[in-house]
């Protein structure tokens, strides 16, 4: 907004006919009692995007000129100001005047711009897919053999490191886990560089796990569940367990390492 009439970019008239003309084009998106004719009451208009917004005090010195001359110019028309979402519902519910239309069909795809459409939610990126579902598996797994070895005190078996690893064993992948479930992460609609992050990030977290899991493994096959039950069958002392994450492409360290 330009504000000062003493400049030549005074905006003020221009600036206030366009929220009124978007705001009555989000009214007309609401329907009477009737189901045909618009009906506008109250309208919720909502900021914030990615990537913007982040100067608080500049945008609220706009929000506050908007509210500031479009209630001077179409008072009798609009009252503009700051409120909150249970606000908006209580106003909407509360509107006998009001009728919901109903929404059928799927929501995708959608598009965003002219000729720009959002597809492929449930098939674009399947490895970064794959790799978030096997690192959440891994995690899962890795948690749940920490609490049987707590359970069962492995912790003076032989490879044991401790009773109960630190949640800062687990916190990365976690974390990392956590991250991709973001709605361009899984889906795939993150770009290229943010997507290889996501990727590294799980990676990192599973070699900061893989470590300690194989470790813990092999320490839970060497003990008894209890002193009266009987022992299980006994690995290689020498053996460890260990994963092959790219068997996808038939590559396994371990077993190419064999010899028959």
């Amino acid at each position: 907004w330009q504000d000062d009439p003493d400049l030549e970019d005074y905006n003020v008239p221009e600036m206030v006919e366009a929220f009124v003309n978007a705001v009555e084009e989000q009214a007309g998106w609401f329907l009477g009692a009737n189901g045909s004719t618009a009906y506008g009451g109250d309208v919720m208009l909502t900021m914030g995007t990615d990537f913007t917004y982040g100067a608080a005090p500049y945008w609220y010195d706009q929000l506050d000129r908007l509210i500031r001359h479009v209630n001077a110019a179409e008072g009798t028309k609009l009252n503009v100001f700051y409120s909150t979402p249970s606000a908006y519902l209580d106003a909407k519910t509360g509107n006998p005047h009001m009728r919901w239309p109903l929404k059928t069909g799927d929501f995708f795809p959608y598009r965003w711009t002219p000729h720009q459409y959002w597809t492929g939610y449930f098939t674009s990126r399947p490895t970064l897919k794959a790799f978030i579902r096997r690192g959440g598996e891994f995690l899962r797994a890795a948690q749940s053999l920490a609490a049987v070895v707590s359970l069962r005190g492995v912790a003076n078996a032989p490879g044991a490191e401790t009773t109960t690893p630190p949640w800062d064993l687990f916190r990365p992948l976690a974390e990392a886990i956590a991250l991709a479930q973001h709605h361009d992460a899984v889906s795939g609609t993150a770009k290229q560089h943010v997507t290889d992050d996501y990727a590294v990030r799980i990676q990192r977290g599973v070699d900061g796990v893989e470590g300690h899991f194989s470790r813990t493994l092999n320490a839970a096959l060497l003990t008894h569940s209890s002193p009266s039950a009987p022992a299980p069958p006994v690995p290689d002392p020498e053996a460890v367990a260990t994963r092959c994450p790219l068997l996808n492409v038939s590559a396994c360290p371990v077993t190419e390492s064999m010899t028959p």
